[in-house]
């Protein structure tokens, strides 16, 4: 399968499907170490017993579980993973946040931000507790 690109000259451009690949899995890589950097910067606590290539394991996971439910924005990526980390890895099943992400009436996208809305800080301290797999030391 090609994709055609219109081009400044007026020509085509064709990109092929493995360089269409190509480019996504390089765009996945370079998201997912930015978003290891992030963490270090703006969750130290959270990542400080982690290794340079234990977080970025632990980054992939939970962005794999963030795709395989559906988010394909970078910020509800990344808010997944975040979460995934301070909360832990199965923040997502506590029944406070499944209905919630699961509610096909609320864009994919949007769900996480009507989670961090919605819960109460008490809410979290509970689903923190609930949550035995946090992220590997």
């Amino acid at each position: 399968m090609l994709s055609r690109l219109q081009s400044l000259g007026g020509g085509m451009l064709v990109i092929r499907t493995a360089q269409m690949e190509a480019f996504r899995s390089l765009t996945e890589k370079l998201f997912a170490q930015r978003l290891c950097i992030l963490l270090r910067q703006y969750q130290a606590d959270d990542c400080i017993a982690l290794g340079d290539e234990e977080l970025h394991a632990f980054v992939e996971q939970q962005l794999l579980r963030a795709r395989h439910r559906g988010f394909t924005w970078e910020t509800s990526l990344g808010d997944f993973v975040s979460l995934s980390l301070s909360v832990g890895v199965n923040f997502d099943q506590h029944q406070f946040i499944a209905p919630l992400l699961d509610d096909t009436s609320i864009d994919i996208d949007h769900r996480l931000m009507v989670v961090q809305r919605t819960l109460e800080v008490r809410d979290w301290d509970e689903v923190r507790n609930s949550c035995s797999n946090r992220a590997p030391a």
